[in-house]
Parts: structure tokens; C-alpha cells; sequence
């Protein structure tokens, strides 16, 4: 039911959407927070009973005009417009506001329709938080994939405008306002359980059936390239929509009489309904009886009478092709683009056969979100949820085509070894890119399909010794009954410590609460005189994280965390330093990706700003500025304070000085020497189209390096090792 306000007793919160159902997205209006509540009344006002989205609006603050349709974008998910094909409205919601306007109203708007607004008080009333800190607990416990906090940053101008919150000493900080509005908000908690498969209902036999033939053969799902069921207004009306159309169906129906009831469920047109019933003929939840009518088949009959999501995704899963391998991707990679997903089909598809289209996808994720087996992290951006994984690991799903029949061969130690000795010298640039991501990939995705293998426990050790030492952690395999899985140094030879590594495979993807034997862990230690422990495994059974996370000498660890990181460390590499978050043993193990997510992010920040500092050389190297006296030392410097006002203008954010200067010092440095330096000015060194490839004779220099050092070893004996 609504809440009521403490502040007003006559005004109604509405009651928060799921979370799967809240949008992740909100963006901003025009105005600094002393009058965006001013600006945000004058757009309602004008909107009103409806305009149309082309229709010009002005902003009280600036006069320019604007379509409608463009200011009103940014806050389309927040529950106060209503769209209708050309022309947009107020909710109901809005109108009730507009009377009051009251802040705190407002915010238990837009809470009950976007994601982490009143997550964001409820934070910061434990204790102050930096947005940086927001930040990593979004993405460590809600779930979120953003990459910078701009998301934060918009959420609390936001509940600054409200009066909910202050920003002072670089923290967020709740007002009595802000606490006053957290007591009328039903605030989502993160799941602090897990889910295995053995949580979920039995499938009614006729569901049961579908299932089994999967254990033989997927040769009966449909591939469903055309698969097309209409959206609702919400997700879980999606479900309600297509339940209505079966249970029609529970006798013979007419195919005209069904594509009248799709039309007018659905709120859709002829056209699209038809393709509808084809769809739910495609996804075995009706079958055609005669060549005009159709009914719901048995197994669509049960679904229909339990009303429990996880069997409508059992039907379809076990009839569409690439359904439940979407969980799966998404589990193994922690986070997707629809792109990736789609171009993820590939991998279970023959070569001949037609790639997926977009449509088809569209209508795959769509389900799968309305069954809350996916969720989407950002605007296009998804990621598997704790019952989406527990569902795609209770039922048989495809396994990837190998195209190269090697892509498959299982590697033994030797095959690791023999990897790190031999160097692939590659034509081109991008080839070596190409290489670099093929590998990263191929090593993730044998960390995750090993570490549900449980019949296959020596591969997961393999497959976690041959991860850490791609990341540059110095890694050893042991194995063996009485001794640990390996061991792995955190700096090379005898400059770090030694941890001692046990890998725990999973057919559920949960490692069970007995696993935890702490007195093992501790002998394991002791044979090889190691500080501490990496225990890694796909998921955890909570006691066994309460009992290990607890253990200042063990760091829980999850594979998907271990493959992120190699899938990021050829675009984003972190030194063995850098990585310390992967296996720190302080950090619990439901922070430490928030932590990784840190340290890539200051990467990217760097990585942005050399490209960007690149780009304002190379424009001053083309267009110098000409004094009247021109400088002794010739044209095109520039100095710290007119490269970092450039940046601002190129990037449309601040960049600090520290940054600037840390990538000016690589940039003229010696071996580098792309720029040049004199008295504090810097001009571009080399000609901006060579840049490219000079980075690449950078990293080529090893490989030269490699050579010669072999050569020379080869040409005199007793060189010394």
C-alpha cells in the first residue's frame, strides 16, 4: 500500500516497482539545485493534459527553446511524464505533485520508479559517503555497471534539490529532511542470500518432460529468428499479458478470435499480434489443433495453472534456442552490452547457419527480465541475477561450438608452460590486440566453465593457476590429497608474499558451507610456509562466507571476479600491485570487485586523458598561436594551465593537475618521447598520424629484446641464465 509522508499527512508516496522493474537510468534538467525545483515545475506546467514532443518550451532560466520531446527524455523513467506515440503527459503522479510540491514527495516519486534514489539515503544515514564510495557500492551491492559516477552525481543533485541530503567536506551527507523521507520509503536491500537450483519449485511433470529430452539432444529448439511478443507498459504485465492469452486458449481457440484478444491485451496492432501467436506457438506454450484454431499445449496449461515464472522459463528455454545460454553468458562475464550478447550467439551456432538478429534478441531479454532472470545494470547493459543463475544452472544448456578444434583442447601444465615460452610475433598492431583479447578470453572462459565442472576438480586448479599468471601473479600448481591447489606470490620470485591458492568447483555454481574447513586451510599453510589463502570457487553459500570472510588470513575469491580481470587486462592492465583488491584477504568478498572497479577506473581516466593531451598537442602543433615576439624556443608550446582549460573543453569534466602531469612525464620521457619538454611547456614531438604505431614499436621492444637475448644464449655458450 502507498506511505504516507511524516511530512504531510495528506500526501501519498506511491509504492516503489520491483526493483528488476525500476529503471536504472535518470537523467538531469536545466538548473543549478537553487532553482531546478522552479525549472521542474514550469516544464510540468507546460506539459499538462499533453503536448506534443515537438512542440518548442523555454526555460525559465535561459529562454532558449527546446523540443519537448528532448528535455523531457532525460526524465522519462522517473514516473512524472506518460508517453503517448508523438505527444507526452503528466502521470497522475505529477499532477498530485504539482499541487503541493513538496520535495520530499517528489523523491518518493522518482524512488518508486528508478533504482538507487532512496538506496542513496539509506546509505548515507549509517554514515557520510564520498560519491566515489556511492560508486562502488552501487555496482559491489546493487548490481549496477557503471564505469564512471555520473549516475551518483546526478541522483544526488537530485536529493540536493529536495533538500535531502548536503555535500560538504567531499561527503554525502543526510539532513533531517533527507531522514524524515527514508521513514516513508519501502527501500530495496540487496540479496543477502543465495539461490542454487535446489531452491527453486519441482517443474510439473509435463514441464519435466521438455526438460529431459534437453539431457540427449538441443536439436528440437527452435533457433525462433523471428520471435516477436509485443512489450507492456511494465515487465511483469508482459508475463500477466501472455498468461491471459494461454489461459484463452485452455480449449480450441479461433485464430482470428486470438489475434482480436492479442490486439486488445497487448494494446497492439493486427500485424504484430499475429506474429504474437507464432511466437507463443514457437515458445510451446500454444499448439495449432486444426488448420484455423489454436490451444494451449500441456505444458503451457501448467505454467498457466501454477503462475510460477520459473516454469515459463523452463517452456521456453527448453523450445528457443539461445535462452538460458544468455544467463550463462552473462554469469560468466558478470556484465554484457546487448552488442556482446548478440554477438555471443555466434558461439552456438554452426557455420552455416544465420546469425541472430536483433529483433530476436530484443524479445529474449525482454522475458528474461520480466522473469527477473536478468537485469539491466545501465543503459544497455545487463547482468545475471541470483535466480537467473540459479535457474540457468538447474537446466541443460548448450555448450559452445568450437570452431578450431582446438579452441577445446584441455591444457595440462605443459601446454601452460609452454604458452609462456613461446611468443606469437604478429604482422600489425591490431592483430596483436586482436590476439591479446582472443587470449584473454579463451583463459576467462575456462576459469568459468571449469569452476562448475565438478567431476573435473584438477581442471579448475589449471585453469586458476593459468588466470593468475596471465594477470602477472607469479603462480604455481601443487595439487595433489594433503596439499593445497597451487600457490601464488603477490611480486615476483621472493619479493612478495606466498598465499597458498585451493580452487572449489561447483555443478550449482554454489560451494557448500562444509568446504569451509579452516584447520585444512591452515595446515595447507603451514606445509609451505605461506601467509595466507586464496579460496576460490563460482558462488558461496552465505555461513561459508560468514565463517571465511571472517578469517583475516583467507581471501574469498569468485571466478567471475578472477575472469573479469583477465578479460579487462588488455585494454585496462593492472600490475600485481594494482591487483592487491583481487586477493587482499581483509577485503570481504562482496566488495572486492567494487574495489577492482577503482582501479580499472582510474585507467580508463588515464588512458583518456594521454589520448585527449595527445589531441590538444597535436592541434596547437597544427594551428601554433603566433605572438608578436615569437617564443626563442619556436611554436606549439603549451603549458600545464592552457592544456588542462583544453581538456575541460575536449572532455566536458575537470582533469587534475597530478593526472596531467603523471601523463605528460610518460609522454617525454626517453623511451617514450612523443612530447617534448621546456620550462613547464610541453609541445607534441612526433607527427600526430605516426602516433598509433609508434606506441606500437613500444611494445614490440620486448619482443625484439626476446630475440636477441635467444640469439645470444644460442651463439655463446655459458651465457649466463
Amino acid at each position: 500500500m502507498p506511505r504516507t509522508a511524516q511530512a504531510d499527512a495528506n500526501i501519498l508516496f506511491p509504492e516503489p516497482l520491483p526493483w528488476n522493474e525500476r529503471d536504472p537510468a535518470l537523467g538531469n534538467i536545466e538548473g543549478d539545485r537553487s532553482y531546478f525545483i522552479d525549472n521542474l515545475v514550469a516544464l510540468l506546467s507546460f506539459v499538462g493534459d499533453g503536448v506534443t514532443k515537438s512542440e518548442a518550451f523555454s526555460w525559465p532560466t535561459s529562454g532558449k527553446e527546446i523540443a519537448v520531446g528532448t528535455v523531457c527524455r532525460p526524465i522519462n523513467s522517473s514516473g512524472l511524464l506518460a508517453s503517448d506515440g508523438q505527444a507526452v503527459r503528466l502521470s497522475p503522479h505529477a499532477r498530485r505533485w504539482l499541487e503541493t510540491q513538496d520535495p520530499g514527495h517528489l523523491i518518493g516519486i522518482i524512488h518508486a520508479h528508478v533504482r538507487f534514489i532512496g538506496e542513496i539515503l539509506s546509505e548515507v544515514s549509517k554514515r557520510p559517503l564520498s560519491q566515489v564510495k556511492l560508486h562502488e557500492i552501487a555496482c559491489a551491492n546493487y548490481g549496477f555497471g557503471w564505469r564512471n559516477k555520473g549516475p551518483i552525481h546526478v541522483r544526488i543533485k537530485w536529493l540536493q534539490a529536495a533538500g535531502a541530503v548536503s555535500v560538504y567536506s567531499h561527503r554525502v551527507n543526510i539532513t533531517d529532511k533527507g531522514r524524515e523521507v527514508l521513514r516513508s520509503l519501502s527501500v530495496y536491500e540487496p540479496e543477502a542470500t543465495t539461490i542454487s537450483p535446489a531452491d527453486l519449485q519441482p517443474a510439473p511433470r509435463a514441464i519435466e518432460t521438455l526438460l529431459s529430452f534437453l539431457e540427449s539432444t538441443h536439436e528440437g529448439r527452435s533457433r525462433a529468428a523471428a520471435f516477436s511478443i509485443p512489450n507492456s507498459s511494465r515487465n511483469r504485465g508482459q508475463l500477466d499479458a501472455i498468461r491471459s492469452v494461454v489461459e484463452t486458449c485452455a480449449s480450441a481457440t479461433d485464430q482470428n478470435m486470438l489475434v482480436d484478444k492479442i490486439v486488445s491485451i497487448f494494446e497492439t496492432g493486427p500485424t504484430a499480434a499475429e506474429k504474437c501467436v507464432q511466437s507463443l506457438k514457437i515458445a510451446g506454450l500454444i499448439e495449432r489443433v486444426s488448420p484455423t484454431e489454436f490451444k494451449a499445449t500441456a505444458a503451457g496449461s501448467a505454467w498457466a495453472a501454477s503462475t510460477y515464472s520459473i516454469d515459463l522459463a523452463r517452456i521456453i528455454h527448453a523450445n528457443i534456442w539461445y535462452f538460458g545460454e544468455i544467463v550463462k553468458e552473462l554469469e560468466s562475464s558478470v556484465q554484457l552490452t546487448f552488442a556482446e550478447v548478440l554477438s555471443r550467439s555466434a558461439k552456438y551456432s554452426s557455420a552455416n547457419q544465420s546469425p541472430l538478429s536483433r529483433n530476436g534478441l530484443t524479445a529474449r531479454m525482454s522475458l528474461l527480465t520480466a522473469l527477473d532472470l536478468i537485469m539491466r545494470t545501465a543503459k544497455s547493459t545487463y547482468r545475471a541475477t541470483p535466480l537467473g543463475i540459479a535457474f540457468a544452472g538447474s537446466v541443460s544448456c548448450l555448450t559452445p561450438i568450437a570452431h578450431d578444434a582446438e579452441d577445446q583442447a584441455p591444457l595440462t601444465p605443459l601446454d601452460i608452460s609452454q604458452a609462456e615460452e613461446v611468443q606469437r610475433v604478429t604482422n600489425t598492431g591490431d592483430q596483436d590486440v586482436t590476439n591479446a583479447e582472443s587470449e584473454s578470453q579463451a583463459i576467462a572462459d575456462r576459469l568459468v566453465r571449469a569452476a562448475r565442472q565438478s567431476e573435473k576438480s584438477v581442471e579448475l586448479e589449471l585453469a586458476t593457476i593459468q588466470a593468475l599468471r596471465y594477470l602477472g601473479l607469479p603462480a604455481t600448481h601443487i595439487g595433489g590429497n594433503g596439499r593445497p591447489d597451487g600457490t601464488v606470490r603477490t611480486a615476483p620470485g621472493k619479493l612478495g608474499d606466498l598465499l597458498t591458492v585451493e580452487a572449489k568447483c561447483a555443478a550449482n555454481g554454489i560451494v557448500p558451507e562444509e568446504q569451509a574447513k579452516q584447520r585444512t586451510l591452515a595446515d595447507h599453510r603451514e606445509q609451505y610456509n605461506a601467509v595466507g589463502t586464496v579460496y576460490i570457487g563460482p558462488g558461496f553459500e552465505r555461513r561459508l562466507l560468514d565463517t571465511l570472510d571472517n578469517d583475516e588470513k583467507v581471501a574469498v575469491v569468485s571466478t567471475a571476479v578472477i575472469a573479469e580481470a583477465v578479460r579487462r587486462q588488455p585494454d585496462t592492465p593492472l600490475t600485481p600491485k594494482e591487483l592487491d583488491p583481487l586477493i587482499n584477504a581483509s577485503i570481504p568478498e562482496g566488495e572486492r570487485r567494487g574495489h577492482l572497479l577503482s582501479r580499472w577506473k582510474e585507467k580508463e581516466d588515464w588512458t583518456l586523458a594521454m589520448r585527449a593531451i595527445v589531441e590538444i598537442l597535436a592541434r596547437e602543433a597544427e594551428s601554433p598561436m603566433w605572438d608578436d615576439e615569437p617564443d626563442s624556443a619556436g611554436l606549439g608550446w603549451l603549458d600545464i594551465t592552457s592544456i588542462r582549460r583544453s581538456l575541460r573543453d575536449l572532455l566536458s569534466r575537470e582533469v587534475s593537475k597530478e593526472l596531467i602531469l603523471d601523463v605528460l612525464n610518460f609522454l617525454v620521457s626517453p623511451q617514450v618521447a612523443l612530447a617534448e619538454s621546456s620550462e613547464d611547456r610541453y609541445r607534441l614531438a612526433v607527427a600526430s598520424e605516426v602516433v598509433a604505431h609508434h606506441f606500437e614499436y613500444l611494445g614490440r621492444r620486448w619482443l625484439l629484446g626476446n630475440r636477441l637475448y635467444s640469439r645470444r644464449k644460442a651463439d655463446r655458450q655459458g651465457w649466463p641464465e
